[in-house]
């Protein structure tokens, strides 16, 4: 049942609340989404109604970050006729 003030109007926050969320997950601009919600600023877009978790934020971190190789094993060498490959022991 949805939430009503004390006049009985229909509380529509929460969708607010929700559809601020998704559009940042989504990538939307914020301030196409303060369009979108009518609001004022985009200072009340972003600091009330849009709720990221950390995982929003590891995704946003990671989608920039750039992708790393595996690195080579290391190899040692130990004299002039033996190298030692640090993950599979001494080979010649």
């Amino acid at each position: 049942m949805a939430r009503t003030d004390t006049w009985g109007r229909i509380d529509i926050n929460p969708p607010r609340l929700s559809a601020a969320t998704r559009f940042a997950r989504a990538g939307v601009p914020i301030v196409q989404t303060q369009k979108i919600l009518g609001h004022a600023s985009i200072e009340m877009t972003a600091r009330v109604y849009t709720h990221l978790q950390v995982e929003d934020l590891r995704a946003a971190v990671e989608a920039i970050a750039p992708k790393t190789r595996e690195p080579a094993p290391l190899r040692v060498i130990t004299d002039a006729h033996a190298t030692v490959d640090h993950d599979h022991g001494a080979t010649a």
